[in-house]
């Protein structure tokens, strides 16, 4: 899912077995600020960062009692922030 500029919610949903350059689940740009709410990250993979989400640019995301599990990547193999502040909690890395 990639986002560019919006805010969309997402809810309940399991991400699997994606893959990217970046963000293999999930990829949040240039002032995005989706609200991710209980939802499942397995085994993803990105070729350079955020094997699950990648947010960077001014991007905002609100993750809620999410699971990251199974997910890889050397440079934040759950989830990889550059240059924006998400807000995460209620959360559960395996």
């Amino acid at each position: 899912m990639f986002n560019n500029n919006c805010s969309p919610a997402v809810a309940n949903c399991a991400f699997g077995g994606n893959m990217a350059g970046n963000g293999g689940a999930k990829y949040n740009y240039n002032g995005s600020a989706p609200t991710i709410t209980n939802c499942t990250f397995s085994d993803n993979s990105a070729n350079h960062e955020g094997a699950a989400m990648y947010n960077g640019s001014g991007s905002s995301p609100i993750v809620t009692k999410c699971t990251f599990n199974g997910n890889s990547e050397i440079h934040g193999s759950a989830i990889y922030t550059e240059g924006c502040s998400p807000t995460v909690t209620n959360r559960a890395f395996k």
